[in-house]
């Protein structure tokens, strides 16, 4: 099974540099190679049989393959690809089966059943916990904006960061709940101090527009008090003018 695994690798990594397209920032070979990374360290640390982590292993390179034929049902797509390259190699349909049973487990809102299912999704959303997490989700909102047209602010991404990580999102194993959930819970916090900021700089900005509406408002009252005093002096010269010439016409006599 090692040069089968060292064959995924080479494979996997050929297929998402030259076949992938360069609008998917986030899901690429950098996530692909750090999902197989993750999936390592959990696999180290629940302690799981060698036949299994083989297996474990091999989902993890190939669960995003689909990705370079379409990004919807991709994981169906990753599937028949994992087939397709394990077609002429001594693999059981077992060991196939239950590979191509966790990519699957991959999918968005599954909810795993075995302990190797829950390695594949918490490897799957390791980075949650990671420092750099901020940067690897602008991947996700700029990949996004490419390939479904899905735009967002800043305060709309952070809410559905936020959303999906209260939500939508749980690390399922033993290993990733003590060693993972941590960090995943420090970014959230940092989600939730900058909606925060970004709500008081929004109320600002909206304050300030008021204010100065309100000042422009101000500047347009005397212009109109101008023109009110010219109607008033017009109309006080008119009546005037009319006096005058009642009063000075003679007196006809009956």
């Amino acid at each position: 099974m090692e040069a089968i695994l060292l064959d995924a690798e080479k494979y996997v990594s050929s297929l998402l540099n030259e076949e992938l397209v360069h609008h998917y920032t986030y899901h690429n070979l950098s996530h692909t190679q750090r999902v197989v990374e993750a999936t390592s360290e959990l696999i180290e640390g629940e302690k799981i049989e060698k036949i299994h982590a083989d297996e474990l292993i091999l989902a993890a390179w190939f669960h995003d393959a689909g990705y370079t034929k379409s990004n919807v049902n991709h994981e169906e797509e990753s599937v028949a690809i994992l087939k397709s390259f394990l077609k002429d190699k001594d693999v059981s349909k077992e060991v196939i089966d239950n590979v191509s049973n966790l990519i699957l487990a991959t999918k968005m809102g599954y909810e795993p059943l075995t302990l190797s299912e829950k390695i594949i999704r918490d490897a799957d959303c390791a980075h949650f916990k990671d420092k750099n997490y901020s940067q690897i989700s602008e991947l996700l909102r700029n990949e996004w904006e490419l390939s479904t047209e899905k735009v967002y602010d800043d305060l709309k991404w952070i809410e559905e960061n936020i959303s999906f990580f209260t939500k939508s999102h749980r690390y399922y194993t033993d290993f990733a709940l003590e060693n993972w959930q941590k960090g995943k819970d420090k970014n959230l916090a940092s989600l939730f101090k900058n909606l925060s900021k970004i709500e008081k700089e929004k109320k600002k900005a909206e304050k300030k527009a008021e204010e100065f509406q309100l000042k422009k408002n101000k500047a347009k009252l005397p212009e109109r008090g101008i023109e009110t005093m010219f109607r008033v002096t017009l109309k006080n010269h008119i009546t005037l003018s009319l006096s005058l010439i009642h009063i000075s016409e003679p007196t006809r006599p009956y």
